[in-house]
């Protein structure tokens, strides 16, 4: 009722409880769900706005370039595009494809910091999930991709944390990515 322009989009209720898990007050967890849906980098992905979204998986893919060379070319060779993995991550916070203690520290990270955690943690999932993606053709590497929760742990938080930290983000994609914000603040 507040976004009849939006309404309800798949994945919108995972966020939404996890904010109310730990804030419990509806009001003003309905607040701060708003306040994520409806700003950038999330409102893109519910609006379906595909020159924003796929300006923002292009960063992506350059920086999985950069920081997993060999995966992002076996990914090539495979025909896996960010957008079959990496859409559903970020929609949703990554509160379907990682533990509930992982996740928030992930948000945690992502309120601190910004839009470029999301990307970092994108990366990292991937960096710890690289032995086993490696292994697999499309259709193993597609399945893994899509049951992250069955590979990454909760003992798996220090070592993700630490990829989150390690990657390489060259100066330039600090400058793209904040110009996707303002590309997409005027269009709506």
């Amino acid at each position: 009722m507040y976004r009849p322009d939006i309404g309800y989009v798949q994945g919108m209720s995972y966020i939404a409880g996890i904010v109310l898990l730990y804030i419990q007050d509806e009001y003003k967890s309905f607040m701060t769900f708003s306040n994520l849906m409806l700003k950038y980098p999330l409102m893109p992905f519910y609006t379906f706005n595909e020159e924003i979204v796929t300006k923002a998986l292009q960063l992506f893919k350059q920086l999985f370039q950069i920081n997993l060379p060999d995966l992002c070319d076996h990914f090539e060779m495979e025909e896996i595009k960010p957008r079959q993995y990496v859409y559903k991550w970020i929609m949703t916070l990554f509160t379907t494809i990682l533990p509930l203690k992982i996740v928030s520290h992930v948000w945690d990270l992502y309120f601190l910091d910004g839009v470029f955690i999301l990307y970092q943690a994108s990366i990292a999932v991937l960096k710890l999930l690289r032995p086993k993606l490696l292994n697999e053709e499309m259709d193993g590497i597609l399945l893994i991709l899509r049951h992250v929760e069955d590979h990454i742990t909760e003992k798996d938080e220090d070592k993700l944390v630490d990829h989150i930290f390690n990657m390489v983000y060259p100066q330039w994609v600090y400058e793209e990515i904040p110009k996707l914000e303002i590309e997409y603040q005027k269009l709506i």
